[in-house]
């Protein structure tokens, strides 16, 4: 991580490596892992989170917060649009909690460096 990161921003960046291997497990751990499409829908949530904190504690990345933004979207309607949505009650929740993580993130990060960073003009 970049020495001149600020704590919010270093938190952010462990928080979504954190995420990424929590993730990871879930299929395991909430006993979904013989459902495909849900569990490559959260594998796959788990290697763009570990891309993004990677990529973001390589040094501080402009589209870091836009791009847990889109995560978290995504980990919202993942579960209607794959077609597992209540059908598998554990892996819809732990797409909900994603979500929330990644638009915690996001928040923090935009509220770390300021909102005039991502407004156009």
């Amino acid at each position: 991580m970049p020495d001149n990161a600020s704590p919010k921003a270093r938190a952010v960046q462990i928080g979504t490596v954190l995420v990424a291997m929590g993730l990871f497990f879930t299929p395991w751990l909430f006993a979904f892992a013989e459902h495909g499409i849900a569990t490559g829908s959260v594998w796959a949530l788990s290697a763009l989170f570990l891309l993004v904190g990677a990529a973001n504690s390589v040094g501080p990345a402009t589209w870091t917060p836009l791009a847990l933004l889109v995560l978290g979207l995504w980990a919202l309607i993942a579960p209607a649009v794959l077609g597992f949505g209540f059908d598998i009650p554990a892996a819809f929740r732990t797409h909900i909690l994603a979500a929330v993580l990644a638009w915690v993130g996001a928040m923090a990060t935009f509220r770390d460096r300021g909102w005039g960073n991502y407004l156009p003009g």
